[in-house]
């Protein structure tokens, strides 16, 4: 018993390292192209309404809006002093259906509805003033939430496998954006017209937002979780001390 009770601790030690660490895959190049709607949201600050109930479909929507806050955050952290490389976009979250963006829902389950993206834009024909769009049941999982959001800031399809913009079979399943979308939001950024597409440059490697930096994957709840279960060992090792 204590063999086993030993080599399941060590497993655990062993499992830690590969949770936290950032994912990172390897290939040439890592290309995206952006939506084709050829318009831009010009402010950073983008306000999103969305019905409380029902109320796994509202938590979707919010986790899916803190991976693309807090990804960028730690996307602008990380790449803070390479020019230019800085994702401005932020989601907030608002009680009024005049925010930027209002998101609504269908229970329609007789086909899987593709979601369609409306963007008001100002003369210009190119600076959004808002936009709408309706979440279908079938579609709201955590990776198509996320790339839905995405498109909303501008982002369209890769071939990249596990990039959460990629094909719906391969990307990766917790729904976390790379350093490909928030370097392509960065060349939005700083555009005059929206761009067909963009490559990850050399000095940028492609990684997804290492699961440490968003509250559910946080490094905190895996350390506390690793502790709970190696708890019982050092409870029984302390007994046999004092006694």
């Amino acid at each position: 018993m204590k063999s086993k009770r030993n080599l399941r601790s060590l497993a655990i030690l062993l499992i830690l390292p590969c949770l936290l660490a950032p994912v990172v895959h390897g290939q040439d190049t890592y290309t995206i192209a952006f939506n084709s709607s050829n318009s831009i949201w010009r402010t950073a600050n983008i306000s999103v309404f969305a019905p409380n109930t029902p109320s796994s479909n509202y938590q979707l929507i919010l986790d899916a809006m803190t991976r693309w806050n807090l990804g960028a955050l730690w996307f602008n952290a990380t790449y803070h002093s390479l020019p230019y490389v800085f994702a401005p976009y932020k989601f907030i979250l608002s009680q009024s259906r005049n925010a930027s963006l209002v998101i609504s829902y269908s229970n329609n389950a007789s086909k899987f509805v593709s979601t369609e993206i409306h963007f008001d834009t100002k003369s210009d024909g190119i600076t959004i003033v808002d936009a709408y769009f309706t979440f279908y049941y079938e579609n709201m999982d955590a990776p198509g939430v996320t790339a839905t959001l995405g498109v909303v800031l501008g982002l369209g399809r890769t071939t990249v496998p596990n990039d959460v913009m990629g094909p719906a079979t391969t990307r990766n399943r917790a729904g976390l954006p790379s350093t490909l979308d928030f370097y392509a939001l960065s060349v939005l950024w700083n555009s005059a017209a929206m761009p067909s597409s963009v490559t990850l440059p050399s000095n940028i490697p492609f990684r997804l937002v290492p699961m440490s930096a968003v509250p559910e994957f946080s490094n905190v709840a895996i350390v506390v979780f690793v502790l709970l279960l190696l708890s019982p060992l050092v409870l029984r090792r302390y007994r046999r001390i004092v006694s």
